[in-house]
């Protein structure tokens, strides 16, 4: 079975030899004499350098037979991993390779020229044999481009490391005589040092402006059996950072010193603008071996230390950067160790740090009384949360607040702030460009603004909010809209760094405003003076003629017509039953009256001479046909009513002529009298008027204010309210 599997043909990959193989002669070199070259890669073998390769190389003199062998053989310090099959000069075909073990096992597999046939699953392997399948042309068997390559196991070297590579040749195929061999070797140092790589520690991997974190190195350690000539560890400490305190390492079997940018460190802060070195330089004691803490058990291979750490190298990290918001940077530890003749061996470590550089703000947050404000209602919006911690210089602090036109500010109840101490700590407000006055921490507006500004100032950028800020609005929106509530801060610090952060988003709902129908005003009611029917004469046939007042006068013998006896009322009578029947003036006024107390006067007068105007032809009716009694006096004018009561019941049988009339220029006497008799009651009229308007104009003014009173008590009500809420929560 394993020579079915053996016999498998390998995958072919053409390798080429790495440069810095050193070339062994296998003889003198001459003319038409068989030449076999080996090359090794390493002539000194250490613990730093175990690998080994070998190529192989031959140079027919022409004379040889038509069957050739290459074979190669090794001690057991070398490990074979792979072969790379050459290529012969005059053969084209198939190439048999031979795998002989340690144990004596026989492997074969035929494969061909440039094959690269993998070894390390054959185990330990003593030699290999290559024939090609077929015969030589020219008698020339001239190779090319065999490799070996391994490891050098060290546990089973001596002090040297020995190859040897053979050409056989045969006319039959079957029996081989040797050509020519080679032998090459390379001398293995015993005497080696290794070193152990160092371990960062850190407290925290992200450091915000002017914290501080602790970080260690530990694992400086080195074992080997050479002479150590020295040992240093470099410490490479970032920009941006500022070493706050070192404590130094200790060590067992060696001592240390440690440097700055190439001077001895002795105490005290370590700030640079650019990149620290630090060094520890280690002066060995002895080179007594330290035995591992746990070399004692039997399946340990811990190894013995020439010198180890006992204490950690401790360092204080302080961030002092402030360019940039967030920087990765690198702490770095690289170790070199020399020993023997002038050989190094190094090793290195690093660990990352996150340096942050921002201003503590915390995003404002903003709520309403309602989220559905029906039009012409009023909303209240609270702003609060406006805190910030500085832990860098602050040069400033600004919100702007982001009210939508669609709502009218009517009250901005303003907020405060404290420091860290406690103290009052000053802000101004900006609307429009304009900083408006304050009265009662309160900013009356009643206007749409859309945005307004804020800036906080304080003397290290650390403060928090006292006192909330409410903002009162009415919604007059004439479309049902959805709007948002928000405000954004921003901190202006460091080198030119700015911080934004946003509140949340307030969503409101706006009804629009319905404007009612305009209500009909109500009619006028001028007062009118509707004048009594003049009584009709009626003829009473029966009833004596009136006796004359001159007992001397003889009555007429003819028939009079007598007019009922009916009381026909004084001017005076009628001024005063059409002023009872006048409604009172009752001022109609409302806050949104705009008509002014002249122009209220002047209607006023205008009617009062209308009134007068519909009494005159009353007066003059009344002269004609009856007595005028004065309501002021309460005497009788009888010479005035025994003429007007002949003049109008005088009728008779007379002829036209001799009937007595009254002509114009009494009538005109007559009337003038009356009207001037009546003059009080004129006087009187123009007095209520002039004292109805100014009742009309001081019933406005005290309905104006009351409303105005009402409003500001309606909103001192919703303020308090929302205090006591506030302090509820």
């Amino acid at each position: 079975m394993q020579k079915k599997i053996a016999r498998k043909i390998a995958s072919i990959t053409a390798v080429s030899l790495a440069s810095g193989l050193i070339t062994v002669p296998a003889g003198a070199n001459a003319d038409l004499t068989p030449n076999l070259q080996i090359m090794q890669k390493t002539e000194i073998i250490s613990d730093e350098a175990l690998d080994q390769s070998y190529q192989y190389d031959y140079q027919s003199d022409g004379n040889d037979q038509k069957f050739t062998q290459v074979e190669t053989s090794w001690d057991n310090a070398f490990v074979a991993k792979k072969l790379v099959v050459g290529d012969w000069k005059n053969y084209d075909g198939d190439v048999v390779v031979s795998i002989l073990k340690d144990d004596g096992m026989e492997y074969q597999l035929q494969t061909t020229e440039n094959a690269q046939v993998e070894l390390s699953d054959y185990g330990e392997i003593s030699s290999i044999k290559l024939q090609p399948a077929g015969e030589i042309a020219n008698s020339d068997a001239s190779m090319s481009g065999m490799v070996i390559d391994g490891d050098i196991d060290m546990s089973q070297a001596s002090d040297t490391v020995e190859l040897k590579g053979t050409i056989r040749e045969s006319e039959d195929g079957e029996n081989f005589t040797s050509k020519v061999d080679e032998t090459v070797s390379a001398t293995v140092l015993k005497t080696s040092y290794k070193i152990e790589t160092p371990v960062w520690k850190t407290e925290q991997d992200k450091l915000s402006y002017g914290q501080t974190a602790k970080v260690t190195l530990d694992g400086l350690a080195g074992t080997g059996t050479a002479e150590l000539s020295s040992y240093e560890c470099q410490l490479i400490i970032p920009k941006g950072t500022e070493i706050e305190q070192i404590d130094l390492p200790e060590f067992e079997h060696a001592t240390s010193t440690l440097f700055v940018d190439g001077k001895e460190y002795t105490e005290g802060i370590i700030t640079s603008d650019s990149e620290v070195l630090l060094q520890i330089c280690l002066e060995k004691d002895n080179n007594s071996l330290i035995e591992d803490d746990n070399s004692q058990d039997e399946d340990n291979n811990s190894p013995a230390y020439d010198f180890k750490q006992t204490k950690s190298l401790s360092l204080l990290l302080k961030n002092i950067q402030q360019d940039a918001k967030s920087e990765d940077v690198l702490i770095q530890a690289y170790v070199k160790a020399v020993y023997g003749d002038d050989q190094e061996v190094k090793t290195e470590a690093s660990q990352k740090i996150q340096l942050i550089c921002e201003y503590q703000m915390e995003s404002p947050k903003v709520s309403s009384s309602a989220t559905i404000i029906p039009g012409q209602d009023d909303v209240q919006l609270t702003f609060n949360n406006m805190n910030a911690t500085a832990t860098t210089s602050v040069t400033g602090y600004v919100v702007d607040f982001y009210i939508p036109s669609d709502l009218t500010v009517e009250t901005i109840r303003v907020p405060e702030f404290v420091d860290s101490e406690g103290n009052s700590v000053e802000r101004l407000i900006t609307i429009n460009g304009q900083h408006p006055s304050i009265l009662n921490k309160t900013i009356f507006l009643y206007d749409k603004i859309g945005s307004f500004q804020m800036v906080v100032y304080t003397k290290d950028g650390t403060f928090s909010q006292s006192r909330d800020m409410v903002i009162t609005a009415s919604n007059q929106t004439s479309s049902e809209k959805e709007i948002e509530i928000k405000a954004v801060a921003n901190g202006y610090y460091a080198n030119n760094l700015v911080q934004t952060v946003e509140s949340n988003i307030q969503k409101l709902t706006l009804q629009k405003v319905v404007t009612p129908p305009a209500p009909t005003p109500e009619p006028t009611i001028e007062p009118t003076v509707t004048p009594e029917p003049e009584p009709e004469p009626t003829q009473t046939p029966t009833q004596a003629p009136e006796p004359s007042p001159n007992p001397t006068t003889t009555p007429i013998p003819t028939p009079t017509i007598t007019p009922e006896p009916t009381t026909v009322p004084s001017e005076s009578d009628s001024v005063k039953k059409e002023a009872a029947n006048l409604k009172p003036l009752t001022p109609n006024v409302s806050v949104s009256n705009t008509t002014s107390g002249d122009t209220l006067k002047a209607e006023k007068k205008q009617e009062t001479n209308d009134i007068v105007d519909k009494l005159r032809p009353t007066a003059a009716t009344a002269v004609q046909e009856t007595a005028v009694t004065d309501d002021f006096s309460n005497k009788q004018t009888s010479e005035k009513t025994e003429s007007s009561s002949a003049n109008a019941a005088r009728v008779t049988t007379a002829p036209a002529e001799k009937i007595e009339k009254t002509s114009p220029e009494k009538v005109k006497d007559a009337v003038e009298e009356t009207v001037n008799e009546n003059r009080g009651i004129q006087v009187l009229l123009i007095l209520l008027v002039i004292i109805g308007c100014g009742i009309a104009v001081l019933t406005g003014m005290f309905l104006h204010f009351t409303r105005k009173k009402k409003h500001l008590l309606h909103l001192e009500e919703k303020m308090n309210d929302s205090k006591n809420v506030k302090g509820d929560s």
